[in-house]
């Protein structure tokens, strides 16, 4: 685990720049599967996109993190923390 790092000292409700392709089922998302970020859907639609998950692996294992927008992007807000954070994670792994 520790994927979830990745948005440590992140606020809630964050702009991004946001992919606009796939998206994650989190009806279908099992076991060792955790959602990090959500957004709101558009045009009126309920429930919520799923931004941002990680797979919590067993102690020790690599963190993997899966991630709906561009953390790089000037566009997203605490980008620059989330890209650290991340490195962070990798320097320690």
């Amino acid at each position: 685990g520790g994927g979830g790092r990745v948005m440590e000292g992140v606020e809630d409700g964050f702009a991004a720049v946001r992919y606009h392709s796939l998206e994650v089922d989190e009806s279908e998302l099992r076991g060792n599967v955790r959602v990090l970020a959500g957004c709101a859907r558009q045009g009126g639609l309920r429930g919520e996109v799923v931004m941002a998950i990680e797979v919590v692996g067993k102690p020790g294992a690599a963190p993997v993190v899966g991630l709906q927008f561009h953390p790089e992007s000037v566009g997203t807000e605490a980008g620059g923390r989330m890209v650290g954070n991340f490195a962070g994670l990798v320097r320690e792994w």
